[in-house]
């Protein structure tokens, strides 16, 4: 487990399941240790800051899912930490087949940020807390349970879900910088849930003003199917700044914006804080500049290609690869993994924070796709293994 401690901007956890995988297998045959262990060594670590989970994302294959909540609502009260939070949980098989993939986590100082939790019906949906220098409200929806015959219907009902939270808390989709899609056959649904996006974006934002860009979020959107089998599951994370400089979008220079190409996002947005400065970096693929897949059948060249673009985004702000804090690593064909870890040691990235897991990507040919929380620290950032 690695985290990196922003400061007032809160922490970054990412935890990989076991870096190699004869030793992941190894772990899995005592699987309830596993899970526990995962929550004791968070438990301990929010303990020991005076920390409050704000988002936690957890990869892993749904033969498991049932054993990993039980055990993280047995663990985390005995740390003091309420365990009826939004956890985002996907089936996320890791590359040596089966369990716990990882899991990815961001928690502020709870005296500081006084973080309360957002329900509908009783159900916890999300977050709120302050940092001082903005506001921010992070939403997480699994779905309806059942796999929905129309993934249009559920993005939709997620959308105007989304919205309305937003709103009786002092928000809007105007405010939206940061979003998370996993998607339930996304090779099929993927139209399907742009045209769905770009009518709710519209209808919010995406007039433009006396030729002024276009501001959209930093998004992933991924082959992925949540714990109660839905169609969609959708993580936001809305920020509301105390300053117009808080919140700037970022375009990559070896990357068309993908709204020309029909999907809404941008290629990551840059959260300005007191102690460190947050890029939240898309889902990131080998997509030349005309919007082509680069590299079709080569998985080894589109994993270095990707790094490539992830680097040249980075250096717009004088940023690099090794200020990742969290990553999700997707992968096609479970092969790759073995092949992004020899090119990430080649980098200089031997501790990449990366949750590898085996998922579509959006098209067909792409094999390889990584998303990112990246922290450029100001003062008092460290980045440590735990």
């Amino acid at each position: 487990m690695t985290y990196t401690d922003a400061g007032t901007a809160g922490i970054f956890i990412s935890a990989t399941a076991s870096g190699s995988a004869q030793g992941a297998r190894e772990e899995h045959d005592n699987y309830e240790t596993l899970y526990e262990a995962l929550y004791e060594t968070i438990g301990t670590l929010l303990t020991e800051k005076q920390l409050v989970i704000t988002h936690e994302r957890v990869f892993a294959s749904l033969s498991c899912q049932h054993d990993l909540l039980y055990q993280r609502q047995q663990t985390l009260p005995r740390y003091g930490i309420d365990p009826n939070t939004p956890v985002t949980l996907i089936h996320g098989c890791p590359p040596w087949g089966s369990g716990l993939a990882g899991a990815l986590f961001h928690a502020v100082p709870g005296s500081i940020a006084k973080p309360e939790t957002l329900e509908i019906h009783g159900t916890p949906v999300g977050r709120i807390w302050s940092s001082g220098i903005a506001d921010y409200a992070r939403l997480q929806f699994g779905g309806n349970a059942g796999l929905s015959p129309q993934l249009d219907l559920e993005a939709n009902e997620v959308f105007l879900a989304a919205a309305s939270v937003l709103a009786d808390n002092g928000f809007s989709l105007t405010d939206v910088t940061r979003t998370w899609f996993y998607i339930h056959d996304i090779l099929d649904n993927y139209q399907l849930f742009n045209q769905v996006r770009d009518k709710h974006y519209t209808d919010f934002r995406l007039a433009k003003k006396s030729g002024a860009p276009l501001r959209l979020p930093a998004s992933t959107g991924i082959g992925g199917t949540s714990a109660n089998r839905s169609a969609l599951a959708a993580d936001f994370l809305a920020v509301k700044p105390k300053s117009e400089d808080t919140v700037r979008q970022l375009s990559n220079p070896a990357q068309k914006e993908a709204f020309h190409y029909g999907a809404s996002f941008s290629r990551a947005v840059l959260i300005q804080e007191q102690t460190a400065d947050i890029i939240q970096v898309s889902g990131t693929a080998s997509i030349g500049g005309d919007g082509r897949t680069l590299h079709p059948k080569d998985g080894a060249s589109q994993i270095a290609c990707t790094l490539d673009k992830l680097e040249t985004l980075l250096e717009t702000v004088s940023a690099s690869l090794n200020q990742v804090a969290t990553a999700n690593v997707f992968l096609k064909d479970p092969a790759l993994w073995d092949i992004f870890q020899r090119i990430a040691r080649k980098r200089g990235l031997a501790e990449f924070p990366g949750v590898p897991v085996i998922a579509d990507i959006c098209r067909n040919d792409l094999l390889f796709e990584i998303d990112a929380e990246v922290v450029m620290p100001k003062i008092g950032t460290t980045k440590c293994v735990y």
